[in-house]
């Protein structure tokens, strides 16, 4: 994701806030990631070009932009609402981002929508969306 508001992230982490705001002053600390205020609510935390490299994560770092805070927070509360599901899990269900898509595409996408995100379950017998599996699951 592009960032994350602190209010998600302690919900992911199953943290109260105030021990949240310990474990990203840490991971500032180590260089990781920047926070702030980006807009009304609460804080923001994203990856800085060392949290995306030991992230195995291959974007150019980049403060969430205060026009898409609302978007990108609707997009994460829906992947966060998936991955906690129990079909997610059990179907073994994966999240293909905006970002991997356009970096399938060789970043040529053409001037037609992409999506915010594809999610894929394998085909398997009991997944329930059998015929849906899509490409291989990223690392």
């Amino acid at each position: 994701m592009y960032g994350t508001p602190y209010d998600l992230m302690a919900s992911f982490l199953g943290v109260a806030p105030a021990r949240l705001r310990g474990i990203v002053a840490r991971w500032r600390r180590v260089g990781y990631v920047q926070s702030g205020r980006l807009g009304p609510g609460p804080a923001w935390c994203w990856l800085t070009r060392p949290g995306l490299a030991v992230t195995g994560q291959r974007y150019a770092p980049a403060r969430p932009a205060l026009a898409r805070l609302a978007h990108i927070r609707a997009v994460l509360a829906i992947r966060l609402s998936l991955q906690a599901s129990g079909a997610y899990r059990d179907g073994q269900a994966w999240w293909r981002s905006e970002r991997r898509i356009r970096a399938a595409a060789g970043g040529q996408v053409g001037g037609g929508h992409v999506p915010d995100a594809e999610v894929f379950w394998p085909d398997q017998p009991d997944s329930g969306y059998p015929g849906s599996a899509g490409p291989p699951k990223p690392n």
